[in-house]
């Protein structure tokens, strides 16, 4: 399962930023070191992210599982607002693009230039349009998501999509 570990101890200073990060309080430390309480854990991968010295770890064959549970979560999120029965507006600021995008608080190296505001009335269509544009706009030495990160950058757009969400088709009109 996803679920964050200490990797590399040794590599450990202490620091407590990952308690820190966690909001449902899941680490603290014990001995200079992080203790996981999983029954509390999200799986939010927070303290993996924000471990300066990249001490924490995920699984590497758990990163598919969370981004499948993300787009399941996405599913679940737009079937209760329309249940509203009330038009929602989807709206992306992609600016200040970081390897992470958005899944941390404290923002890291910037690696794409901006590209601005995007809106849809389909979630999956304008996250598909935004990592589409982001792409596009990534500096070289990236080379983009897939390769940056490790992992498909629209797998749980492909689950949400499966899940009723939206479609991962899309026409761009510019302003």
């Amino acid at each position: 399962p996803y679920r964050p570990f200490l990797a590399f101890p040794e590599l450990c200073t202490g620091c407590g930023e990952c308690v820190k990060v966690c909001a449902q309080k899941a680490v603290t430390l014990v001995g200079g070191k992080p203790v996981f309480r999983y029954e509390q854990c999200i799986s939010c991968g927070g303290c993996v992210v924000r471990c300066p010295t990249r001490a924490l770890a995920v699984p590497e064959d758990a990163i598919e599982e969370f981004n499948i549970r993300v787009g399941r979560v996405a599913a679940a999120v737009v079937d209760a607002f329309r249940k509203w029965r009330k038009p929602v507006v989807y709206i992306t600021v992609a600016e200040q693009i970081t390897k992470l995008c958005d899944c941390v608080p404290k923002p890291n190296e910037i690696v794409a230039r901006d590209v601005g505001f995007l809106a849809s009335t389909d979630p999956v269509a304008v996250d598909c349009a935004s990592i589409d544009l982001i792409e596009e706009y990534m500096y070289p030495e990236y080379g983009g998501f897939a390769s940056l990160n490790g992992v498909d950058p629209k797998l749980h757009l492909r689950e949400a999509s499966a899940r009723g969400a939206g479609e991962l088709e899309y026409v761009l009109v510019k302003l």
